[in-house]
């Protein structure tokens, strides 16, 4: 599944840009170098609305080439997939427990370190967009809202790979389910 391969490339590009975001801004250092380009840590939101739109387009190319794969593949093969990609995948799928829904929403486990992972990323997120900036409260409210928007779509857009790569493991009854309703999101 080479397209969930660059959904996974995607985030351990960003994750890290948002740590690096983070320990800049906390250290007073205004700019952050992102690909040669000199960015203001004040604009990380403009660098997470990039982010967003990668991650809404690899995250799109996947579920189109798993829809293909679980239209033609056994239960096996799917079982085998998923298999493969939640022992070799970062840590946004290692060692990932399949979410299943329950009730309105797909709940994630506390004992799955990808639900960790995800919420600790979400947070990092958070901070690098936020200006804290406590001499402007208005500057704070306004970047709060932004960042919590940002975060809000991406974990949207993760709920989507990560409940299509569930159904990896389902028993082939209810193949293809994830591609003709909307997902529900992920929730605790």
């Amino acid at each position: 599944m080479n397209n969930f391969n660059s959904v996974d490339r995607v985030l351990n590009f960003f994750l890290p840009l948002a740590g690096l975001t983070c320990l800049l801004k906390f250290t007073n250092k205004l700019t952050l170098s992102v690909m040669g380009l000199e960015v203001p840590t004040k604009w990380a939101w403009a660098v997470f609305v990039v982010f967003t739109s990668v991650h809404f387009f690899t995250t799109w190319r996947f579920q189109q080439s798993a829809r293909r794969f679980m239209q033609h593949s056994s239960v096996s093969d799917r079982q085998n997939a998923f298999d493969k990609i939640s022992s070799s995948g970062g840590p946004w799928v290692r060692n990932l427990l399949p979410r299943r829904k329950r009730g309105h929403f797909y709940r994630m486990k506390w004992r799955d370190p990808s639900t960790i992972f995800s919420y600790a990323a979400a947070a990092i997120m958070l901070l690098a967009i936020i200006q804290f900036d406590f001499n402007h409260p208005w500057r704070v409210t306004k970047y709060s809202v932004v960042a919590l928007i940002i975060v809000i779509v991406n974990w949207l857009i993760g709920s989507r790979w990560a409940v299509t790569l569930s159904e990896f493991t389902s028993d082939g009854e209810h193949v293809g389910v994830a591609f003709t309703k909307p997902h529900a999101p992920v929730s605790l």
